[in-house]
């Protein structure tokens, strides 16, 4: 097995096993084939609580009704943030204004620090940081030239080196958080089998949804709740531990995140948009899903789980599990499309993942080139990409 293989069931063995992706995988199928079922018995809110009910018939029915109202709600308020921030931006607001504004806005100035200072643990500034970056003129860089570039040994260049190649192998890995490129592609990486044998008893009508909302042809708002309808079934069997927020909202911001990402990864495949257009929106893809869920919460339109904040909510979105769970989510709707979908979805993340990596190694560069005395400054900074790309793709 390839070290990047390794590496891959190592970050799953820690965040989920077998028999949970299994299990998810499993649970998004029959949703899915559920859906198709019965969309013309049912609107879609009464379809997801009655499979709900179905999947969880000891679960108590109030729990249920509002699981299923957190799911579609929370989504249209991650939609409702981003229509918000996609006119600010184009007033010339930054990403990053234009969320620390509704962060002001809709937290209380006693909780304001704390909630800020788990948006910053959660590496959501870094990732909105790196789509700025991305988006400056930067030659890209092969790992070999970085050799080249630093001479000088000492223990701080040491450190920025290791630094510098550490991102770049995360940035290649970090491509499964949206396009599953190893799970696709890779048929020893540990889980693949699980996702084929998934995607085998899926009815046709239901890949079409995919298929039609990675193109951009249908309203993807449909597969979003489907899928957080599958997903807030697995969050009952989740050890707490590793998935500690289990809220509706929380599975329908992980869905909306996922599926917008898979989305703005084929459009950059398609060539209907830039790299740096793809980084752009999936940062914004990050701050929207934020803003949603700090509004949705601060203003009671979801509910929160019981004695947590919303920065802990947010922590579990983008944190290790979210994202374990996102790329499963990825895989799985990877092989429901097809290899032509799935294959340009792969060529998406690689685009993205290679421009990343020449951001990450511009600090490199400044130091190899002699700049001793912007040594620290520049260990900072790649740090700081480091941290953008993990929280980018999800890790």
């Amino acid at each position: 097995m390839s070290e990047i293989n390794q590496s891959l069931d190592k970050f799953y063995s820690t965040q989920l096993n077998e028999k949970e992706v299994e299990i998810l995988s499993a649970t998004l199928a029959r949703f899915l084939n559920s859906y198709v079922e019965n969309r013309d018995k049912f609107s879609l809110d009464q379809w997801l609580e009655n499979q709900i009910q179905k999947e969880l018939p000891n679960v108590d029915i109030n729990e249920i009704k509002a699981t299923t109202h957190d799911i579609i709600e929370i989504i249209k308020c991650i939609n409702e943030e981003k229509a918000d921030l996609l006119k600010a931006k184009s007033k010339g607001v930054s990403i990053k204004s234009w969320l620390m504004e509704r962060i002001k806005k809709f937290i209380n100035p006693d909780d304001l620090s704390a909630v800020t200072k788990d948006l910053k643990k959660a590496n959501i500034y870094d990732t909105l940081e790196l789509a700025r970056r991305s988006g400056e003129d930067i030659e890209a860089i092969e790992p070999e030239i970085i050799e080249k570039e630093i001479e000088n040994s000492s223990p701080i260049m040491d450190k920025i080196q290791e630094f510098a190649e550490e991102s770049l192998k995360r940035t290649a890995l970090g491509g499964a958080q949206s396009a599953s490129k190893y799970i696709l592609e890779n048929p020893d990486f540990k889980f693949s089998n699980i996702l084929k044998v998934a995607a085998g008893g899926v009815k046709d009508e239901a890949k079409a949804i995919i298929d039609e909302t990675i193109k951009g042809t249908d309203n993807s708002d449909k597969l979003k709740i489907i899928t957080g309808g599958a997903l807030s079934v697995l969050a009952k069997t989740m050890p707490t531990d590793r998935m500690p927020i289990k809220t509706g909202s929380v599975m329908g911001s992980i869905a909306s995140s996922s599926i917008e990402n898979i989305k703005t990864l084929n459009e950059l495949a398609d060539g209907k948009i830039s790299t740096t257009e793809a980084i752009s929106n999936m940062a914004i893809n990050t701050a929207s899903t934020a803003a949603g869920t700090i509004v949705g919460e601060a203003t009671g339109k979801v509910g929160m789980a019981v004695g947590s904040k919303i920065g802990a909510t947010l922590g579990t979105i983008f944190g290790p599990a979210g994202a374990a769970i996102g790329a499963t989510v990825g895989g799985v709707f990877g092989e429901l499309a097809g290899k032509v979908i799935g294959s340009k979805v792969v060529q998406g993340a690689a685009k993205v993942a290679k421009k990343v990596a020449s951001a990450a190694v511009e600090g490199v560069k400044a130091v190899g080139r002699g700049i001793a005395r912007a040594a620290s400054a520049a260990w900072e900074g790649v740090k700081s990409i480091g941290s953008g790309i993990a929280s980018l793709f999800g890790w």
